[in-house]
């Protein structure tokens, strides 16, 4: 978790901190003025729809189920600002 402290000239780091629990970033939070979170809140249509098949016993993979392209539809989606 990363404190940063705004001036107008740029951003410093205040603190940085591995491996919290939720309940320091919620702390943390409660003091900041803006809060940004880099973790994927849902997952890839494509994934879901691989696990329902995986779990209902129906997993069809392509041949090239090593290749990356595959795999990376599995893991990675595009993402908008609001």
């Amino acid at each position: 978790m990363a404190v940063l402290r705004w001036s107008v000239t740029g951003a410093a780091v205040q603190s940085l901190v591995l491996d919290v629990d939720d309940a320091a970033i919620a702390n943390a939070a409660t003091d900041a003025d803006k809060l940004g979170i880099d973790c994927p809140l849902g997952w890839p249509d494509d994934f879901l729809l691989f696990l329902q098949e995986h779990h209902a016993g129906h997993v069809v993979a392509p041949q090239e189920v090593a290749g990356r392209d595959w795999r990376r539809k599995l893991a990675y989606r595009a993402t908008v600002g609001r």
